[in-house]
C-alpha cells in the first residue's frame, strides 16, 4: 500500500484539488497551515545531506551562473511575458509567486529519475531556501509595490522563520536523535505526501464556491500554469547550453519542481485569497512536468545519435 501511494503521488496531488472542491469543510485546516508547512520542510532538510555538496563550494563561479538563471533571470523574464498579456496583478502575483519560491525537495528525486545531477539538484535546494526570504519581498516590491500594499519586513521574518527554524531543528536532530532521522527518512514521501495534500485541500476548499460556480475560470488558470512550469523547465534547461546533460537537468528540474508548498502560505497569509486558489492549482501541472523534459531528452538523444551516424557514414 505504501509503495503504491508512493509510486502514484502526483494522482494524490491531483485529488487533494478535488476533496478541497468537494469538502469545503476541510479549510479548518488553514488554521495550521504554518505548521503544517513548517514540519514538511523539517522533513525536508533531514533528508538532505550537507556533506555531499562540499565538492561545489570549489566552484563560486559556476553556482553564481546557475543561481542567476534560476533565481534572477527566469523570474524577471516570466514576470515581462506574462505582463505583455495584460493580466491582473493577482493572476500576476501568482505566477511570480511561483517563480520565486525555493526547490522543492522533490527535485532531487526528479532528478534521479531523469538522469541528472542529483548533487547539484541538492545544492540548488539548500542555495534557493537561504535566498528566498531576501528575494521574494525583493521581486515583489519591484514589481508589485503600486497594486500589493505589503509588509516586506513582515514577508521577510515570515519567510525566514518558515525556512530557517525547521533547518536549525532539523540539524541537531539528525545528529542527537538518529533513529528518529530514520524513521522520518524512510517514510518522508508519504508523509510529506499527506501534509501537501491536507495543505493543498484546506487552501482549495476556502475557493471551493468560487470554483463551482466558475469552472472554466479554473480550468484558464490552470491551462496558464502549464505554460508557466514549461517555461521554468525550458529556460532553465537551455540557458545553460554549455554545461554536461546531467547538469542542465538538474537545474531545470530545481526551478520546475519548487516548493509549491511554501507559495500556498505565504499568498495566504500576505495575498489576495484568489492568488492562494491558483497557486493551489498548480498542484496539478507540477507532478506532469517530467513528460515534457523526457520528451526533450528523447529529442536530443535521437539528433546525436543521427548525427554520429552521418559522420560515421561519411567516414
Amino acid at each position: 500500500m505504501k509503495k503504491f501511494i508512493e509510486n502514484n503521488s502526483s494522482y494524490f496531488l491531483i485529488l487533494s484539488v478535488i476533496l478541497g472542491i468537494l469538502f469545503p469543510f476541510l479549510k479548518f485546516f488553514t488554521n495550521y497551515i504554518t505548521y503544517l508547512l513548517m514540519f514538511i520542510l523539517f522533513i525536508t532538510f533531514l533528508k538532505v545531506d550537507f556533506n555531499s555538496i562540499k565538492i561545489y563550494l570549489k566552484k563560486p563561479i559556476l553556482i553564481i551562473y546557475i543561481i542567476f538563471i534560476n533565481s534572477f533571470l527566469t523570474p524577471i523574464l516570466i514576470y515581462l511575458i506574462y505582463k505583455s498579456f495584460n493580466f491582473d496583478y493577482i493572476t500576476l502575483s501568482a505566477i511570480m509567486l511561483l517563480a520565486l519560491v525555493p526547490t522543492g525537495v522533490a527535485a532531487s528525486a526528479m532528478t534521479d529519475l531523469s538522469n541528472g545531477n542529483t548533487l547539484l539538484a541538492v545544492l540548488l535546494t539548500i542555495i534557493t531556501h537561504i535566498l528566498a526570504p531576501f528575494l521574494i519581498p525583493l521581486f515583489f516590491f519591484l514589481f508589485f509595490r503600486k497594486v500589493v500594499k505589503l509588509d516586506y519586513l513582515q514577508v521577510f521574518i515570515t519567510i525566514l522563520r518558515l525556512i530557517f527554524v525547521p533547518l536549525l531543528i532539523a540539524i541537531p536532530f539528525k545528529k542527537f536523535f538518529k533513529k528518529a532521522t530514520n524513521f522520518f527518512s524512510n517514510n518522508s514521501k508519504i508523509i510529506t505526501l499527506i501534509l501537501v495534500m491536507l495543505l493543498t485541500s484546506s487552501i482549495v476548499s476556502l475557493n471551493s464556491i468560487y470554483i463551482r460556480e466558475n469552472p472554466l475560470e479554473v480550468i484558464k488558470y490552470i491551462l496558464i500554469l502549464y505554460s508557466v512550469f514549461l517555461l521554468f523547465q525550458i529556460f532553465n534547461f537551455f540557458f545553460p547550453f554549455f554545461l554536461d546533460l546531467p547538469d542542465r537537468i538538474a537545474i531545470s528540474n530545481s526551478k520546475t519542481f519548487n516548493n509549491i508548498s511554501i507559495a500556498t502560505v505565504l499568498s495566504l497569509q500576505f495575498l489576495d485569497p484568489k492568488t492562494s486558489l491558483i497557486v493551489a492549482l498548480g498542484q496539478i501541472p507540477w507532478p506532469t512536468m517530467l513528460i515534457p523534459l523526457n520528451i526533450i531528452l528523447f529529442f536530443m538523444m535521437k539528433n546525436k545519435k543521427n548525427f554520429k551516424k552521418k559522420n560515421k557514414n561519411n567516414i
